[in-house]
């Protein structure tokens, strides 16, 4: 039960959710599908994917060595440890990043332009703020965001998707 499932270890207790819940939307899939009839179209099938998808590389990330679950359930992956000040949440930063939805596309980086993106700290989704504020000036590390931390139920359309997993690489070049 409910006591039972609330004495195991964070780390455990959030894997066996995130695979609960992907067996919930694996069979909100079918039911969906079959509803739809042969040849319907179904709209959700896409969102279900993303989710499915999203399940799938959280929980890919939590068991990763050396990764860090948060109690809020951010997945913190420090590719490089930095030497320099780590930022707080009234501070602004100036960082290379990478943003990729579950399906491994793309959909913002600095990279890319070419120029390091620069914002305040607590003036992001909820996943980077308290990212950052694990990170040193100098280091790298992967974020994996469960989608209540990012952009919820709303997503950001038209590259993020509702209820999306989100994993941003992100390198923290300076606190200001």
């Amino acid at each position: 039960g409910e006591a039972a499932a609330a004495a195991l270890p964070p780390r455990t207790r959030l894997a066996l959710e995130f695979r609960l819940s992907q067996k919930a939307l694996l069979n909100r899939a079918l039911a969906a599908s079959t509803a739809a009839g042969p040849g319907g179209v179904v709209e959700a099938a896409a969102r279900i994917r993303f989710q499915v998808l999203g399940s799938r590389v959280y929980q890919e990330a939590v068991a990763e060595e050396g990764a860090r679950v948060t109690s809020s359930g951010l997945v913190v992956l420090h590719e490089a440890e930095g030497s320099g000040a780590s930022p707080t949440a009234s501070d602004r930063v100036v960082v290379h990043y990478e943003g990729r939805n579950a399906d491994g596309i793309a959909f913002d980086s600095s990279y890319a332009r070419g120029d390091p993106a620069s914002f305040a700290v607590g003036g992001v989704i909820p996943g980077w703020t308290e990212g950052l504020q694990l990170m040193r000036v100098g280091g790298k590390a992967r974020l994996t965001i469960p989608s209540h931390l990012g952009y919820g139920n709303k997503g950001s359309p038209p590259k993020i998707p509702a209820k999306a997993t989100l994993v941003f690489t992100v390198e923290l070049l300076g606190v200001e």
